[in-house]
Protein backbone atom coordinates (compact mmCIF):
# COMPACT_ATOMS: atom_id res chain seq x y z
CA UNK A 1 0.00 0.00 0.00
CA UNK A 2 1.37 3.37 -1.12
CA UNK A 3 1.98 5.45 2.41
CA UNK A 4 3.02 9.40 1.98
CA UNK A 5 5.45 10.67 4.16
CA UNK A 6 6.48 14.48 3.86
CA UNK A 7 6.92 14.57 0.30
CA UNK A 8 7.68 10.89 -0.53
CA UNK A 9 5.34 7.63 -1.30
CA UNK A 10 6.90 4.36 -0.33
CA UNK A 11 5.62 0.83 -0.33
CA UNK A 12 4.11 -0.24 3.09
CA UNK A 13 2.02 -3.72 3.78
CA UNK A 14 -1.47 -2.66 4.47
CA UNK A 15 -1.83 -4.08 8.00
CA UNK A 16 1.12 -1.59 8.98
CA UNK A 17 0.35 1.03 7.14
CA UNK A 18 -1.42 2.76 9.83
CA UNK A 19 0.99 2.86 12.55
CA UNK A 20 3.97 3.61 10.46
CA UNK A 21 1.45 6.62 9.12
CA UNK A 22 0.74 7.41 13.12
CA UNK A 23 4.33 7.07 13.98
CA UNK A 24 5.59 9.40 11.36
CA UNK A 25 2.50 12.16 12.46
CA UNK A 26 3.96 11.52 15.70
CA UNK A 27 8.06 12.20 14.59
CA UNK A 28 9.38 9.35 14.23
CA UNK A 29 11.56 7.88 11.09
CA UNK A 30 11.52 4.32 10.50
CA UNK A 31 13.57 3.24 7.75
CA UNK A 32 11.94 -0.46 6.66
CA UNK A 33 9.23 -2.33 8.41
CA UNK A 34 7.35 -5.66 7.32
CA UNK A 35 4.12 -7.18 8.93
CA UNK A 36 4.84 -10.66 8.69
CA UNK A 37 2.75 -13.74 7.08
CA UNK A 38 0.21 -14.56 9.93
CA UNK A 39 1.54 -16.07 12.61
CA UNK A 40 4.85 -14.18 12.45
CA UNK A 41 6.25 -11.00 13.95
CA UNK A 42 5.95 -7.86 12.19
CA UNK A 43 8.98 -5.23 12.80
CA UNK A 44 9.82 -1.73 12.00
CA UNK A 45 13.47 -0.38 11.88
CA UNK A 46 13.82 2.69 13.81
CA UNK A 47 16.47 5.22 12.40
CA UNK A 48 18.37 5.43 16.11
CA UNK A 49 18.03 4.00 19.26
CA UNK A 50 16.46 7.04 21.02
CA UNK A 51 13.46 6.70 18.48
CA UNK A 52 13.36 2.89 19.53
CA UNK A 53 13.46 4.04 22.93
CA UNK A 54 10.44 6.26 22.89
CA UNK A 55 8.54 3.88 20.97
CA UNK A 56 8.79 1.54 23.82
CA UNK A 57 8.12 4.47 26.47
CA UNK A 58 4.60 4.65 24.56
CA UNK A 59 3.69 0.83 25.01
CA UNK A 60 5.26 1.26 28.44
CA UNK A 61 2.26 3.66 29.44
CA UNK A 62 -0.16 0.43 29.22
CA UNK A 63 1.97 -1.28 32.61
CA UNK A 64 0.16 -4.57 32.84
CA UNK A 65 1.88 -7.61 33.92
CA UNK A 66 -0.30 -10.31 32.87
CA UNK A 67 1.62 -12.31 30.40
CA UNK A 68 -0.38 -11.40 27.47
CA UNK A 69 -0.22 -7.57 27.96
CA UNK A 70 1.65 -5.58 25.71
CA UNK A 71 4.15 -4.55 28.35
CA UNK A 72 4.71 -7.69 29.50
CA UNK A 73 5.23 -9.10 26.62
CA UNK A 74 7.31 -6.11 25.36
CA UNK A 75 9.48 -5.75 28.58
CA UNK A 76 9.84 -9.73 28.92
CA UNK A 77 9.59 -9.49 32.62
CA UNK A 78 6.67 -12.89 33.07
CA UNK A 79 5.83 -15.66 31.38
CA UNK A 80 2.96 -18.33 32.02
CA UNK A 81 4.38 -21.75 33.87
CA UNK A 82 2.64 -24.07 30.95
CA UNK A 83 3.35 -23.30 27.18
CA UNK A 84 5.92 -21.03 28.07
CA UNK A 85 7.88 -22.48 24.94
CA UNK A 86 5.15 -21.25 22.45
CA UNK A 87 4.92 -17.79 24.89
CA UNK A 88 8.71 -17.49 24.07
CA UNK A 89 8.49 -18.60 20.27
CA UNK A 90 5.32 -16.81 19.34
CA UNK A 91 4.62 -13.73 21.50
CA UNK A 92 7.20 -12.48 23.29
CA UNK A 93 8.63 -8.59 21.43
CA UNK A 94 12.36 -8.94 19.96
CA UNK A 95 14.82 -6.07 19.46
CA UNK A 96 18.09 -6.06 17.74
CA UNK A 97 20.49 -3.58 17.00
CA UNK A 98 22.89 -2.95 13.71
CA UNK A 99 25.55 -0.21 12.50
CA UNK A 100 23.96 1.93 10.21
CA UNK A 101 26.29 4.40 7.85
CA UNK A 102 24.25 7.38 7.22
CA UNK A 103 26.35 8.71 5.38
CA UNK A 104 25.43 6.12 2.51
CA UNK A 105 22.62 7.70 -0.36
CA UNK A 106 21.78 6.73 -3.66
CA UNK A 107 22.62 8.77 -6.48
CA UNK A 108 20.46 9.65 -9.41
CA UNK A 109 21.60 6.31 -10.93
CA UNK A 110 20.36 4.62 -7.75
CA UNK A 111 24.36 3.15 -6.97
CA UNK A 112 25.12 3.42 -3.17
CA UNK A 113 27.60 6.31 -2.79
CA UNK A 114 29.28 8.29 0.59
CA UNK A 115 27.41 11.77 0.51
CA UNK A 116 30.47 12.91 2.19
CA UNK A 117 34.40 12.20 3.43
CA UNK A 118 33.43 10.22 6.66
CA UNK A 119 31.16 7.49 8.01
CA UNK A 120 27.73 9.00 9.95
CA UNK A 121 27.45 5.74 11.89
CA UNK A 122 24.55 5.28 14.45
CA UNK A 123 22.86 2.30 15.42
CA UNK A 124 18.99 1.15 14.48
CA UNK A 125 17.45 -0.52 16.22
CA UNK A 126 14.20 -3.20 14.87
CA UNK A 127 11.69 -4.35 17.07
CA UNK A 128 9.42 -7.35 16.33
CA UNK A 129 6.59 -8.23 17.73
CA UNK A 130 3.14 -10.42 17.31
CA UNK A 131 1.19 -9.40 13.76
CA UNK A 132 -1.64 -9.09 16.05
CA UNK A 133 -0.69 -6.35 18.09
CA UNK A 134 -0.32 -4.18 15.15
CA UNK A 135 -4.18 -2.79 15.88
CA UNK A 136 -3.29 -2.00 19.76
CA UNK A 137 0.10 -0.15 19.14
CA UNK A 138 -1.99 2.31 15.87
CA UNK A 139 -4.08 2.94 19.09
CA UNK A 140 -1.41 3.80 21.70
CA UNK A 141 1.09 5.45 19.09
CA UNK A 142 -1.83 7.76 17.99
CA UNK A 143 -3.14 8.66 21.91
CA UNK A 144 0.20 9.29 22.70
CA UNK A 145 0.50 12.22 20.12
Amino acid sequence: MPVQINDETFPVDVELAPLIVALHAAGFETITCCQGDPGQRAYIEFADPRQAASFLAIVGRDFDLSHESLWNRAFREGEPDDGWERFRAERLWECSAAPHDFSIIRDAAGKLVRADDGAAVDFTITIAFPRDDIPALTALVRAAR
